[in-house]
């Protein structure tokens, strides 16, 4: 008899097993973590049906979607919603911040769905996969919604094989501060400069992985050659409230009013970091 029992609870436990794999839906994935990968979003408006496709990154247009169809789970199983749709219409739209997380459909599901052919086309966007600007365009794309943890790998990629790319010194330095790899970020950067020592772009990450390091003196050099280079007031000031804060958080009171003072000559096309370095002046004192 406990055998018996045993061999029931095997045969309820597979079929449970197997009926979760085709209608749980799991909707806690960002978008730029599902490239080239099959997805549902959350309920459509009928409260029951889910649409779903395919996100890949177009290199020029970035991350993509192209919409399959709808589905719905019934009767323990994954099917299309012939009632909305009763056949297939394509439809592609642009990703943004803002988009919702999504499922991931695992392999089950795509099988029943019969989606293993469907993604051919995407050989069109990853043939040139491992060329230099390619790669440099992913990283942009990652970076460009902040996403820069995913924009490391392929930038990394690319750098090994041709440092001196147009803006891929900036994208590569860009993504290492972003996740507060600094020490990464300096030797980019300094090479990026060397082939293109008027990019004020690459002065201010350098100053910002200094400052993120805690190297005051080196983030105050690269800012004051920064400024120099830069033709673009906003991103003078910019790198002026960087370097003040630098100074503000070291309760430096002297460098900290050299760098306002600087700050406030370029501000007029960015008033609002006026409020940063006025702040820092008043609130030095009470630190």
């Amino acid at each position: 008899m406990k055998k018996y029992l045993i061999i029931l609870f095997i045969a309820l436990s597979t079929n449970t097993f197997a009926q979760n794999e085709l209608t749980q839906l799991n909707f806690d994935t960002n978008y730029y973590d599902a490239v080239n990968k099959w997805v549902a979003f959350p309920v459509n408006e009928d409260g029951k049906s889910h649409n779903f496709g395919i996100i890949y990154i177009d290199q020029m247009a970035g991350f993509t979607y192209k919409y399959e169809n709808d589905l719905i789970i019934e009767n323990n199983t994954i099917v299309i919603d012939t009632i909305i749709h009763n056949k297939s219409i394509s439809m592609i739209s642009r990703l943004s911040k803002n988009t919702k997380k999504v499922a991931i459909l695992n392999a089950k599901q795509i099988e029943v769905l019969k989606l293993n052919d469907k993604s051919k086309w995407l050989d069109v966007y990853t043939s040139n996969e491992n060329s230099v600007e390619y790669l440099t365009k992913i990283g942009y794309h990652y970076n460009h919604i902040g996403a820069s943890q995913n924009a490391i790998k392929p930038l990394l990629k690319a750098y090994t094989m041709d440092k001196a790319h147009p803006n891929l010194a900036f994208e590569l330095g860009f993504a290492y501060n972003a996740t507060q790899q600094f020490l990464k970020a300096i030797p980019v950067i300094k090479e990026g400069i060397k082939t293109d020592s008027k990019n004020h772009y690459l002065y201010k990450e350098l100053g910002y992985a200094y400052l993120g390091s805690g190297d005051l003196k080196n983030a105050d050099l690269i800012y004051t050659k920064g400024i120099k280079v830069s033709r673009n007031d906003a991103i003078k000031c910019e790198m002026a409230v960087n370097m003040a804060n630098g100074y503000f958080n070291s309760k430096n009171k002297k460098e900290l009013k050299k760098w306002c003072d600087i700050g406030r000559k370029y501000s007029s096309k960015t008033p609002k970091y006026i409020q940063y370095f006025d702040y820092y002046e008043k609130e030095i004192d009470k630190n």
